[in-house]
C-alpha cells in the first residue's frame, strides 16, 4: 500500500456482505481518523470519541454516498438491521407526510427514536417547511438522549442552508462536520487496485494509471471508470494498455464537451474573454482561468497535453502539464478552489 493511503472497510471485513471499502490519502487523513474510531468502537460496542451528528460534506460524486451508506452497513451487521435506518431528506419529508396522513405518526416516531444508526442522505435538499423541521429537531434530539449516532450527507455546511431554523441548524451543527477532499493520485490509485481486486485483476501499475489518469478523481467516477473496463475485459482477460486506453478515449469523447464551450463557461465564470485566456496575459485571474479551463480539459475529454496547448494559443505540453498539476496539488487542502471546480464542472455538463 502507498505510505500514507489507509483502506478502511465498509462493514465487518469477516463478512461476505460487507461494502466496498473506502480508500483515503493524506488529504483524508483526519476523516480516515474519525471512521477507524467510529469502525472499531462500533464492533467493540463502546464509546466513539466522534461527536454526533457526523456531517459529511462534499460535492455529487465526493463519496459522500459511498461513505455513509457503508457505515450503515457496518452498524447493520453489528447491530441488526432493525437498528439501522438509511434514507435521504426527500424520503424523510415524504415518510413524515405520509404518517401523518396514515395516522400512524406515533409509531413511525418510536421506530425513528429507538435506531442505533439514523442516517440521513443530502439535508441540503430537506423540505423548508417549518413542521418537518421541527419533527427532525425532535427525532436528533431523542436519539441524541440515548446515546444514538447520526451520520448527515450535505453539499453545504448545516450553517449555510437557507431557510432553515436555527434550532435544526444547531443540532447539526453541534456535532463534528467533515468535508470529504478530492482523491489524491496516490489514493485514486489504490482505489482502483481495491476495485479491480475485487474483479479478479492482478493489474499492472500502468494499467492503474492509465484508469486513473482518464477522467475526474471523485470515488463514484472512478468506480464506472474500472466497471466500464472490467465489462469489456472480465478479469482482467485479454486486457492491454493499449486496449484499455483506447476504450477509455472512447468513452469520454462520447461524452465530452467542446473546448469551446469549456472556454465560454470558465471566461464567463471568472470575468474574463476568451481571448485573455488564450493570449500571454499573466494577470491572477486569467492564469486562474486558463488553468481550470486546463483541467475541465483533462478530467472530461480525451485530449491530450500537446492538443490542450495549441488550442491554448500555442502553448507547449511542458506548460501545460505545469499548469494541471499545480491545480491538482491545490485540491486537497483549497476548500474554495474545489468548489469552483464543481461549480464549472455541472456548468460545462449541463
Amino acid at each position: 500500500m502507498v505510505q500514507g493511503v489507509v483502506t478502511l472497510p465498509m462493514g465487518v471485513s469477516r463478512h461476505a456482505n460487507a461494502s466496498a471499502p473506502y480508500v483515503a490519502g493524506p488529504e483524508n487523513a483526519l476523516l480516515a481518523a474519525v471512521l477507524v474510531d467510529l469502525l472499531s468502537t462500533t464492533e467493540q460496542k463502546t464509546t466513539s470519541r466522534v461527536p454526533s451528528p457526523l456531517v459529511l460534506l462534499g460535492p455529487t460524486g465526493s463519496g459522500k454516498s459511498h461513505l455513509s451508506r457503508g457505515l450503515a452497513d457496518h452498524f447493520r451487521i453489528v447491530f441488526g438491521g432493525d437498528r439501522v435506518l438509511l434514507t435521504t431528506a426527500s424520503d424523510y419529508r415524504r415518510d413524515y407526510a405520509g404518517a401523518l396522513d396514515g395516522d400512524s405518526i406515533d409509531a413511525w416516531q418510536r421506530k425513528l427514536r429507538s435506531l442505533d444508526l439514523f442516517v440521513i442522505e443530502d439535508i441540503d435538499h430537506l423540505t423548508t417547511r417549518v413542521a418537518v423541521q421541527d419533527e427532525l429537531t425532535a427525532t436528533l434530539d431523542a436519539l441524541e438522549s440515548r446515546g444514538s449516532r447520526v451520520i448527515v450527507t450535505s453539499a453545504l455546511p448545516p450553517a449555510h442552508l437557507e431557510g432553515w431554523s436555527p434550532e435544526l441548524a444547531s443540532r447539526l451543527s453541534g456535532g463534528l462536520t467533515l468535508e470529504i477532499a478530492p482523491l489524491s493520485p496516490a489514493a485514486r490509485a489504490a482505489f482502483i487496485e481495491q476495485l479491480l481486486a475485487r474483479c479478479g485483476w492482478s493489474p499492472t501499475p500502468s494499467i492503474v494509471e492509465s484508469i486513473a489518469s482518464h477522467g475526474g478523481n471523485e470515488p463514484a467516477t472512478v468506480a464506472r471508470r474500472v466497471a466500464t473496463v472490467n465489462q469489456r475485459f472480465s478479469g482482467g482477460h485479454g486486457a492491454t494498455l493499449t486496449e484499455i486506453n483506447r476504450l477509455l478515449n472512447e468513452q469520454i469523447a462520447a461524452k465530452a464537451p467542446a473546448l469551446a464551450d469549456m472556454l465560454r463557461v470558465v471566461a464567463r465564470y471568472y470575468g474574463v474573454t476568451q481571448r485573455q485566456i488564450t493570449s500571454a496575459s499573466r494577470q491572477q485571474e486569467v492564469v486562474q482561468a486558463r488553468a481550470m479551463v486546463i483541467v475541465l480539459a483533462r478530467q472530461l475529454t480525451s485530449l491530450s497535453y500537446d492538443q490542450i496547448g495549441r488550442r491554448l494559443g500555442g502553448r507547449d505540453h511542458t506548460t501545460i502539464l505545469h499548469h494541471h498539476r499545480k491545480i491538482e496539488s491545490r485540491l486537497p487542502t483549497d476548500v474554495a478552489l474545489r468548489s469552483a471546480l464543481a461549480d464549472l464542472r455541472r456548468l460545462v455538463q449541463t
